[in-house]
């Protein structure tokens, strides 16, 4: 990526991708522009998640900052229809001012997008699909690969607790402790990170499990020899248990496909900021253990909540992001109740926390 880009439209989706950014590559300007009904003009763009304060205004006209930047970055926002029409809308602003558009959409969103108008990425850049098409040409033996590097993986009890993040987080301490890591996140927007998408075919209801099993050992082989990393951190994606008897949130599923595909060595599980007790932890812990082999290393507590009363009531999924002091005495609370002392909490957005977490790492690594 250029030293300069503008990335729209922006939301708490989004929001890690230029929080990292900022970290990470303090040389490269990213421009988040927001969608309208997200931008508060001249608040602080953390307010789309609650985070600290990350020192970067609101702003959401496109047509009127074409000007800072060569590159524009086209994003499917929260994936709702009226935010790809947002991103519909977008390109084509972005492609008569002449910018260089990089689309970062999954392969479904791209299918959706060009049906709602046929030619729309002519000429544009599209990251996924072209790690994707990449992968596609390789011929591999229909058999499982055994990765010879350390994997890390990264999941989430019910979903929506910055997993993406995370992951990419973890591997970019990890460059800059001086390793050679890669991730592979669900959130396709973190290939403006130089990391990999996960595949769209985990997610087809079409194919047998056998062969999502074979295609996800060999995408994780095409990443570690095309990125020739030492070190793998992987997003695991989905809910690892259900909410209730009727919700049932993925039931683990796509856990159970990595799981059969590959080993994970260490297993870093990230929740949401609700009021549930150390015992559940714990019992969720064992739980992951048994079903798919993950040993949970430590749980990140993020600092969004679901409000799980709704779900039970069906009233739909419902998410707000707690301020980080409730994130802080969470933890205390959850390190209070604790009866094991392997069994630890974090909020890893914290830096000294996330150092903790990666020379933990690291001196296990080397053990």
């Amino acid at each position: 990526m250029d030293k300069s880009a503008i990335i729209y439209p922006v939301t708490y989706k989004q929001l890690p991708i230029v929080a990292l950014n900022k970290k990470y590559y303090p040389e490269r300007n990213l421009i988040p522009l927001l969608s309208k009904a997200y931008c508060n003009i001249d608040s602080d763009i953390s307010i789309l998640d609650n985070r600290d304060n990350l020192g970067i205004s609101s702003h959401s006209d496109l047509s009127r900052h074409l000007d800072d930047a060569r590159n524009v970055l086209i994003t499917p926002g929260t994936g709702s229809l009226d935010s790809l029409k947002l991103s519909l809308a977008g390109i084509k602003i972005a492609t008569a001012a002449g910018k260089n558009v990089i689309g970062l959409f999954s392969e479904t969103e791209t299918k959706m997008l060009s049906s709602m108008a046929e030619g729309i990425f002519t000429g544009i850049s599209k990251p996924v699909s072209r790690i994707m098409d990449a992968f596609k040409q390789q011929s591999y033996e229909p058999l499982l690969y055994e990765p010879s590097i350390p994997i890390i993986g990264v999941g989430s009890v019910f979903g929506y607790a910055h997993q993406s993040e995370i992951t990419a987080q973890i591997a970019l301490e990890l460059k800059c402790r001086g390793y050679n890591a890669t991730a592979i996140t669900n959130s396709k927007g973190f290939c403006c990170l130089n990391f990999f998408p996960m595949p769209d075919a985990l997610y087809d209801n079409s194919l047998p499990i056998v062969e999502k099993t074979l295609m996800i050992n060999h995408y994780i082989r095409y990443v570690i020899e095309s990125s020739n990393c030492e070190l793998l951190v992987m997003e695991i994606p989905g809910g690892l248990a259900r909410y209730n008897q009727r919700i049932l949130n993925d039931l683990g599923q796509y856990a159970f496909i990595i799981s059969e595909a590959i080993s994970v060595d260490w297993f870093l599980c990230c929740t949401t900021c609700n009021d549930l007790h150390y015992e559940l932890y714990s019992h969720l812990a064992q739980h992951f253990s048994n079903k798919f082999d993950l040993d949970v290393f430590c749980w990140h507590v993020s600092n969004s909540f679901i409000d799980l009363e709704a779900l039970t009531h069906e009233q739909g999924e419902r998410m707000i992001f707690k301020p980080q002091k409730q994130v802080y005495n969470t933890i205390c609370r959850l390190q209070s109740e604790a009866k094991s002392p392997d069994i630890k909490f974090y909020n890893l957005q914290n830096q000294s926390q996330l150092q903790i977490i990666i020379d933990l790492l690291l001196n296990q690594l080397v053990a």
